[in-house]
């Protein structure tokens, strides 16, 4: 995970993508995961960004990190990408589970 920061802080986008999908293995990473939607709303694909988030609310939550703000932070994001994309409803939504 470290890894992949670091290579996304030095613009290395793909890279970075690569080191959170060999974290992210299944049965999946909370973490990794959220990692993941964030470089796809970087480069601007809502879409993909959207169901990482939502996977990485899910992930955090069944690992029990939702008090840790882990699952919270996964719905933020997820509303941001929402409201980006127009879904005002949707991200309303999103934020009440935050």
């Amino acid at each position: 995970m470290d890894t992949a920061l670091l290579l996304d802080g030095a613009g290395r986008m793909g890279e970075a993508d690569l080191a959170l999908v060999a974290a992210d293995a299944a049965p999946g990473h909370g973490p990794a995961r959220l990692g993941r939607a964030l470089l796809s709303e970087c480069v601007g694909d809502l879409s993909t960004a959207r169901t990482h988030y939502a996977e990485a609310a899910r992930l955090l939550d069944e690992a029990g990190r939702l008090t840790a703000g882990g699952g919270g932070e996964a719905r933020y994001g997820l509303a941001a990408a929402l409201l980006d994309a127009g879904e005002t409803d949707a991200a309303v939504a999103a934020l009440r589970e935050a």
